[in-house]
This record gives structure tokens, sequence and C-alpha cells, in this order.
């Protein structure tokens, strides 16, 4: 009777070793689908203006989240967790003329909580006032940094202080580094040209554009006083912007690649670039082929990439995206908080998101866009799938039938 037993034993364990194999390969599937959820916060709250359009424009690594208005007026509030929010245009400096048309624009906010910006008058005639260049900490108040320029526009700041500007100069338009802390200024070459909100990181390292040779295009650029500019190149279109850098050099953006969407659009795909490799197509959005054009508009230290997927014809809609290495690319209304979801908001654009994993951005509520935090939640247990139970009865059946075989 030994042998029988050893044989029924090792027969057993001939069938259980690969099964098991495969529900571990099974569990792991189930558990990589656990994706983060995430709360939602209304920003536009804390500016008092809940009615009005406003969006999270940028997030540091402290919390704290610079808010834009976009309304009648441009505004811009700094908004630290605990603490409510500053409206930055009551910082403006006393000289500043005193009228219904001042306006105020914050772009780029550092983990020492300064901003970059600009303000300005709108109104046309005697008292008008180009745009000026400003950097505001709760600490110094608001510094204007335009000068020897006609004008200037803050754009970006690093942790170091360093803020990058569009400046008008006797001759040109250029892009220019300051450094407040040793009053030098540093003009990009002539061609070079920032997008939106660009990125910044600690090495001076500056995303932007440049056109190709004879107007034949727009390439994702890099800039940086030692190296000056790199041209990044395109996904194999004519144009691409680079939108923001990392720590690492990492830089995300947005392009043209082959293909046309259904009214004959060049499409438009996000893309991460690593230092000394190409620009990286990031695909589409799997659950969203409507929405067949996207932009990468931020990175955090980890890779986790944040931007837009939208369509440019019917009704122009748009969703918030997060990349993550793990996962890949994810609407982030399916991974919002189902009770945000019930209540009737959704995720139209995601801009910033900080090393936490903390995002902000553009939501709808009730007809109107307002400025959004979203927060990581604990991470959800996964329920066995389908393919586990299937996987798992299967084993277990054909087990018995082995036990019972002799």
């Amino acid at each position: 009777m030994g042998p029988l037993v050893l044989e029924r034993t090792m027969t057993s364990s001939r069938f259980l070793r690969p099964a098991l194999l495969l529900l571990a390969a099974l569990v792991t599937g189930a558990a990589a689908n656990a994706q983060v959820r995430y709360g939602l916060t209304d920003l536009s709250a804390f500016t008092g203006r809940p009615d009005f359009y406003t969006s999270g424009t940028a997030i540091n690594d402290r919390g704290q989240v610079l808010i834009h208005e976009s309304g009648h007026s441009l505004n811009a509030w700094l908004y630290t967790p605990g603490r409510g929010a500053i409206d930055l245009s009551t910082r403006i400096p006393p000289a500043a003329p005193d009228d219904h048309f001042l306006s105020l624009g914050g772009a780029g906010l550092n983990d020492r909580g300064q901003v970059a910006g600009e303000w300005y008058t709108t109104k046309l005639g005697p008292g008008m006032v180009p745009p000026q260049v400003f950097v505001f900490s709760e600490a110094a108040g608001m510094s204007n940094l335009t000068a020897p320029f006609a004008w200037g526009s803050g754009a970006a700041i690093n942790n170091a202080g360093w803020v990058a500007a569009r400046v008008r100069t006797p001759f040109d338009d250029r892009v220019a580094l300051i450094d407040p802390s040793t009053g030098t200024t540093t003009l990009a070459p002539l061609g070079f040209v920032m997008n939106g909100t660009p990125g910044l990181n600690e090495a001076g390292q500056l995303t932007g554009l440049v056109y190709a040779a004879g107007n034949s295009g727009v390439h994702a650029a890099l800039y940086d006083r030692v190296n000056g500019v790199t041209d990044l190149g395109t996904l194999g279109g004519r144009v691409a912007f680079a939108n923001d850098i990392n720590e690492s050099g990492w830089v995300v953006g947005e392009s043209e690649r082959s293909g046309i969407d259904e009214v004959g659009n060049p499409l438009v795909h996000p893309f991460l670039r690593k230092p000394g490799g190409g620009l990286l197509d990031l695909g589409g959005l799997a659950s969203r082929p409507d929405l067949p054009h996207g932009a990468a508009i931020a990175l955090n230290d980890a890779g986790q990439v944040v931007g837009t997927f939208s369509q440019k014809s019917g009704n122009w809609e748009t969703t918030g995206f997060l990349y993550d290495p793990a996962y890949g690319v994810l609407d982030l209304n399916d991974l919002l908080d189902p009770a945000a979801r019930a209540a009737g908001w959704t995720v139209e654009y995601a801009s910033s998101i900080n090393n936490a994993g903390q995002i902000v951005g553009i939501g709808r509520f009730e007809d109107s866009t307002r400025a959004i935090l979203l927060n990581r939640l604990a991470t959800p247990v996964p329920e066995p799938g389908p393919a586990l139970m299937l996987g798992l009865g299967a084993m277990l059946a054909v087990a018995g039938r082995r036990r019972f075989s002799r």
C-alpha cells in the first residue's frame, strides 16, 4: 500500500504545482486591476466665487494649490491646506492703478510656496499698464521682476527661485531665465518659445518649442543655460509641444502623429521622453475612443503623468487622464470616488500632479467648470474576478478527480 499512496501523492503534486502557478498568475492579474481611487475637493469654494470659471493650475509637494479664474477677469489664489486661499490680486503693490480692469494670472508654483505670474490692466489709454512679471511669497510679498524689459509675463518657477518669463526687449520677444537672488537674467536664443505653463526643473531645464527649418513645423524642445536649445522632434507629425519636465529630465508633451480623426484633423497624442531617447507615444484612451486627441500636461518624479483627452468636433468633450507606469493610461473619471460621480462631478482636465500623487485640474459640476483637487484614497481590495474564480474552481475539480481516480 505504501508505493500506491506515494504514487497518488506524486500524481497530485504534478498537477497541483502548475495549477498553483496558474492561480498565482490570476491573483496577480486581479491585484493589478486594483488601481488607486481619488476623492474630490471643490477648490472653487475657497475663492468665494464658486460660480465663476476656475481651474487648479499647479500643486506643490506641500499640497499648496495655485487656482486660476478665467471669468469676467483674470485672477489667481494661492490655497494652503488648513488655512484657506490668498487672493493674489490684493497683494499687487500699492503703486498699481486701482481700476476695475486690473487682471492677474498665476502660472508657476514651487515647493517653497512662491508663485510666478503676471499682472496688467486691460483698460486702454492713460494709466494702462502692460504685463508685469511678478514673484509672490507670503513672507516677502509681491516683487516686480519686469525691469529692464518693456513688459513680461512670468510662466514658471523652480525651487531655487529662478523664473522663466516671456519678455519684450527693444528688438524682439524672448524667453528669459531670471535669478532674483543674483539679479542675473539670461535670454534664450531667438526662436525658442514657451508653450502655456511650461516646466522648469532644478537643473534649469525649461520646456518649450522651436520652429523647424523653413518653418515646416513646430518641434518640442528644451532650453538650459549650459547646453542651449535641444530639438526633441515630434511623433512623426508636423507639430509637437513640450509641456513639463521632472528632476530626472523626463519630458512630457503633445504631438501630432500619423492618422486623422473623423473630420480630418491630424491625431494628437501625449508623449513621454527620457534623456537620451526619443518621444514615446503614450497612446490613446482605450475606454474613450471618441476622444482621440491627447496632451500630457505635467508629471512628477515617479513618472506619473496627467493631462487631457479631447475631441475637435461635436461638443468638444474632454476628460482628464492619469498615466501610471504600472497601469498605463487611465481615465480619471473611472478612478473617481463613486460618491463624487453620483453627485454629478466629472473630471475634464488634469493640469498638475505632485510627488504624493495629488492631482489638480478642472472639474465640471452643475454646468460650471471648477478648480478641483484629487486626493488618493486607500487602494481598494480587488474582488475575485470571473477568471480567478473559474481557474480556482477548475483546479479544485480536477484535483478531486485525480485524488479519487485510484
